[in-house]
């Protein structure tokens, strides 16, 4: 298993989920709803694909295997 990619995943796909859900926000504030729900519904998504790859980290580590411990690796858990 390649930590570095999956951590690299979380933090990538976290902060697009982050993103759109802001969008959505400034969409709604706005008073375009549909845009909003646009924005959220592509929220949803990277978000539920972050955690995926994050749970991927736990179930490793679940299993015995270390994970080393990098700048990256806690970047990906403020996510």
């Amino acid at each position: 298993m390649d930590v570095n990619n999956i951590v690299v995943n979380v933090i990538a796909y976290a902060g697009e989920g982050l993103s759109a859900a802001l969008c959505a926000v400034d969409e709604a504030n706005a008073g375009n709803l549909t845009r909003a729900r646009e924005y959220l519904s592509q929220s949803d998504e990277a978000i539920l694909v972050a955690h995926k790859e994050h749970t991927k980290l736990l179930v490793n580590e679940a299993r015995g295997a270390k994970t080393e411990l990098t700048f990256l690796t806690i970047r990906s858990e403020e996510r």
